[in-house]
């Protein structure tokens, strides 16, 4: 049996954030984050059509958390929107309605995930588990995966639209 402090399910952008967070808040706490398969890492020239827009609080807590990309020809920013509805309806935001320095910075899913990766791999404290979940036993605070099994103080479901988690509580 595997012990952890913390152990998250899902190694996406929201989990791998959250470890990076809690790892570097308490050195003392385990973490473990429980992915089904290895991650895939985009080739140098290679692009991911998956693409976030994320705010600037947001820029600046990945920024606080050393994993924002610093490479800005990999990061697009949004300053205006035009949005258009059915029925003629429309809508213009500009980033300076609210006073920011912008709307939104663009960047590939991948790309981001692969900085939080390099951050995630300077941090003792953080254990990345390839494994695939088979059952979830949350009244004893235990996964069993086919691999190993895991317990943990708090478990966090960071699995998606489809949780295991979610559906363990239901």
């Amino acid at each position: 049996m595997h012990k952890y402090d913390i152990l998250i399910i899902g190694g996406g952008l929201v989990g791998l954030t959250f470890a990076v967070d809690m790892a570097k808040r308490n050195s003392r706490i385990m973490i473990g984050v429980i992915e089904h398969k290895p991650f895939t890492l985009l080739a140098e020239n290679e692009l991911d059509s998956k693409i976030y827009a994320i705010s600037p609080s947001n820029v600046d807590y990945l920024t606080k958390l050393n994993i924002w990309p610093s490479e800005a020809s990999r990061i697009g920013t949004i300053n205006k929107m035009d949005v258009y509805g059915d029925d003629g309806g429309h809508i213009l935001f500009n980033k300076n309605d609210g006073q920011q320095p912008f709307l939104a910075k663009t960047v590939e899913y991948t790309y981001l995930q692969q900085h939080i990766l390099q951050q995630v791999k300077t941090l003792f404290n953080i254990e990345l588990i390839y494994d695939e979940l088979q059952t979830i036993d949350l009244e004893d605070s235990i996964i069993y995966g086919v691999t190993n099994n895991y317990t943990a103080q708090l478990i966090i479901g960071s699995d998606g639209a489809n949780s295991r988690i979610r559906n363990a509580l239901a």
